[in-house]
């Protein structure tokens, strides 16, 4: 699932801001990646999007915003 043996991506890429709704620290980056990737690509900036895709893969963002929930989304994967 995960691209990165990492047990989060890098904090200082992704704006704290993004998940005011959740203890930051205490975001599950692996069980809860569809909420994550889906979050950040609503409304994080390139930088975030870049970090996020570094972790869990393109595969996996993709699988995520091609999903039906998020069809209307704009599809973002740097090339």
């Amino acid at each position: 699932m995960l691209q990165s043996s990492k047990l989060h991506p890098d904090f200082s890429k992704i704006p704290r801001f993004l998940f005011w709704d959740t203890n930051f620290d205490e975001i599950d980056w692996k069980n809860k990646y569809v909420a994550v990737i889906k979050r950040v690509f609503e409304r994080g900036d390139e930088e975030a999007k870049i970090e996020i895709e570094k972790f869990y893969g393109k595969e996996l963002i993709k699988s995520v915003l091609d999903s039906k929930s998020t069809k209307p989304m704009h599809l973002h994967i740097n090339k």
